[in-house]
């Protein structure tokens, strides 16, 4: 069996090479550091001080007990949880040298990788509880405050997180 070669012509007319820094880098290696490496890394650090900053305020209150707050602040634990797994799964490997080269990606992207689809799931299952509470509040507010207000929040939190950490 024979190889084939395809030669795919340059289109703009330069020479493939001039897409390498002075530095001896190229675009892509730079730009992915860029992208990948601080702009992701910067992002997450915000993020993550975000809904530190929320969880803080959350159970600093006397009254985080209601639907709402404590729908919030596990909705920002499962944030916490998806941002640091993702800035383990793309950025770490971008930033630190170590960290890829001794295979500690291959050992860490399968259980990062399920973390993350929880924590996604998670996110997701509380935005809607959160819309549904809202819902509650605004269009039944008799409801609300009759029956709703006295079944407590851990009622529609622990099978959220069950089911988030099942699907």
């Amino acid at each position: 069996m024979q190889n084939l070669t395809i030669e795919v012509p340059n289109m703009n007319g330069t020479d493939a090479n001039h897409s390498v820094l002075t530095n001896g880098t190229s675009l892509i290696e730079t730009s992915n550091f860029v992208i990948q490496g601080v702009l992701l890394t910067v992002t997450a650090v915000l993020g993550v001080c975000g809904n530190f900053a929320s969880i803080v305020y959350f159970l600093m209150r006397q009254r985080y007990r209601r639907h709402f707050e404590a729908f919030v602040l596990w909705l920002t634990v499962c944030d916490n949880v998806l941002i640091v797994s993702a800035w383990l799964a793309f950025a770490a490997p971008v930033l630190l040298e170590n960290f890829a080269k001794n295979g500690y990606t291959g050992y860490l992207v399968p259980w990062i990788v399920p973390i993350a689809q929880v924590a996604t799931t998670g996110n997701i299952l509380f935005t809607i509880a959160i819309g549904m509470e809202r819902y509650l509040v605004i269009c039944h507010p008799f409801f609300h405050r009759g029956q709703h207000r006295h079944i407590p929040a851990k009622t529609y939190i622990i099978p959220i997180l069950i089911f988030a950490l099942l699907y």
